[in-house]
């Protein structure tokens, strides 16, 4: 089996390596999730904390067309999707709420790979226009030490309030 090459980096010759599929680092294929569809194990592409997901689903949905809700939920999960979803609200709220999820250690991913994964899978409202998100712009808004915005999602912060 094969999958997606996430990345990739040459580091220089070494005839033992050179050509070949290596483990860089302490982990067994087989800790990623078994994937039916796949029939295979897989590693997800973020890592949001399991207890909050349904919860934080149910917040973001409204923002998406209802033809994206399940859609949203497999992204959510770690898996990828093909076409970015659009936020129907504006997108500085979409990041606030990552960033708060991320500041509660909610979401495992470094702030740079959580910030590449939002521009790859999102898209965003900027004075009523739905925007592609560049890494520019969400780095601000991710790595601010303050949240985003004053106005976050409705129930956000009863949400992480636990």
């Amino acid at each position: 089996k094969s999958g997606q090459l996430i990345a990739s980096k040459i580091f220089g010759s070494e005839p033992a390596t050179d050509k070949k599929w290596i483990s860089m680092g302490p982990f067994n294929p087989k800790q990623g999730e078994f994937v039916a569809d796949f029939d295979s194990y897989v590693f997800k592409e973020i890592a949001i904390n399991e207890h909050f997901l349904p919860k934080f689903h149910a917040l973001l949905k409204p923002y998406f067309d209802s033809k994206e809700h399940e859609v949203l939920e497999m992204l959510l999960k770690g898996n990828p999707i093909e076409n970015p979803l659009s936020f129907q609200a504006p997108c500085i709220k979409l990041l606030d709420a990552f960033h708060r999820l991320h500041h509660k250690n909610l979401i495992l991913n470094s702030k740079k790979n959580l910030e590449s994964w939002i521009c790859r899978y999102f898209k965003g409202q900027k004075r009523n226009e739905i925007i592609e998100l560049t890494e520019n712009y969400v780095h601000k808004s991710i790595s601010s030490a303050n949240a985003p915005t004053a106005k976050p999602i409705p129930g956000l912060i009863e949400m992480l309030n636990f």
